[in-house]
């Protein structure tokens, strides 16, 4: 699948920035205080390199022979292009034998066909995996960290604010709210289907279904790593049962909350009319929204606590956060069954 792979290069390449960019001082430092050392090591095993940083010298002579051992390059790459370009351009396409293999097919239901298709559309486009949906592996692997280190965040953050207790639970949550705010894949996904909307409007299904199958959607893939990290923040969390069972319940809520309220402003600034797949993903009007919306929100929520929220406790405050997310998500949701629906059939 060459989507995948393209996420797992643009990953790799991204991991080994931020390795190399973290490491520069060190680099740049160690380089400056030997550089005779690294010189030598240069002028044996990559001499034209050594006569690129003469140049920088003023070395005539190290600019000539430079000069002209990139002429020769030049020439050999023209020389092969020029033999091989008209070959290539003209060459047909290869034609592979397929074996049909019988197999069953397994009916679905309406939802399940829709839910199916969306996913397959999240999967299939490299710029959408990597654009809206990275929390997906941030999500576990913040879950994993926690695990390991989590026990020292805890602590230092208790040590730093030992007057607001339980703000360790409260800002944990915080965080993975954050991380989720990432997965935005609802917000672009009606303007995705661009000029073919028809076809999911003229589809012998309700509007509220396909809505619905966009939502979850994100629900899954958002959900699944979140009960994940919210299980492995209960495992950590020196707190009492009741703040860990809070957690975990606070943070599926979101998850839930964030899916409809992307959603609802997808439906509501739609673009339909592009070229490139990039810009209702990357430019578009409901992903920028959606994205500082959400992290606003959870901003507020550790925000909050800090501020009033430590006076009534962890468990409480994140009940009621609980109570006020849920209540907002049904609202949303209900929008959508409705108008939201009516709004998507005449898009």
């Amino acid at each position: 699948n060459k989507s995948y792979i393209t996420v797992i290069i643009s990953l790799a390449f991204i991991a080994a920035y931020y390795f190399f960019y973290f490491k520069a001082n060190d680099l740049i430092r160690d380089i400056i205080m030997n550089a005779s050392a690294y010189g030598t090591k240069i002028k044996g095993a990559a001499y034209i390199m050594y006569l690129f940083g003469r140049i920088g010298e003023g070395s005539w002579a190290a600019a000539a022979v430079f000069t002209a051992v990139t002429a020769v390059l030049f020439a050999l790459v023209w020389t092969g292009m020029s033999r091989s370009f008209l070959g290539i351009a003209t060459a047909g396409g290869t034609m592979t034998k397929k074996r049909y293999v019988e197999k069953k097919a397994r009916e679905k239901g309406a939802f399940g066909a829709l839910l199916g298709k969306e996913l397959g559309r999240f999967t299939s486009s490299a710029n959408y995996m990597l654009n809206c949906g990275l929390g997906v592996l941030l999500i576990p692997a913040t879950g994993i960290l926690l695990l390991i280190k989590g026990k020292e965040i805890y602590e230092l953050i208790d040590n730093v604010l030992a007057g607001r207790p339980g703000a360790a639970a409260v800002l944990l949550c915080t965080m993975l709210c954050l991380l989720a705010a990432m997965n935005d894949m609802a917000a672009p996904s009606v303007s995705l289907e661009g000029k073919s909307i028809w076809i999911a409007q003229s589809l012998p299904v309700t509007a509220k279904t396909v809505l619905r199958a966009k939502a979850f959607v994100q629900i899954i893939l958002t959900g699944l790593p979140m009960a994940f990290a919210g299980l492995c923040a209960a495992i950590v969390l020196p707190a009492p049962a009741a703040v860990k069972i809070m957690v975990f319940i606070l943070l599926l809520i979101y998850t839930v909350f964030a899916a409809v309220f992307s959603m609802a402003v997808g439906v509501k600034m739609p673009n339909l009319n592009w070229i490139n797949e990039t810009v209702p993903i990357k430019q578009g009007g409901a992903v920028t929204i959606v994205l500082f919306s959400s992290w606003g929100i959870s901003v507020l929520l550790g925000g909050l606590y800090m501020l009033i929220g430590y006076r009534m406790g962890a468990a409480p405050y994140l009940a009621l956060c609980s109570a006020v997310l849920a209540a907002i998500a049904l609202i949303l949701l209900h929008w959508l069954d409705t108008k939201g629906a009516r709004e998507f059939a005449t898009l």
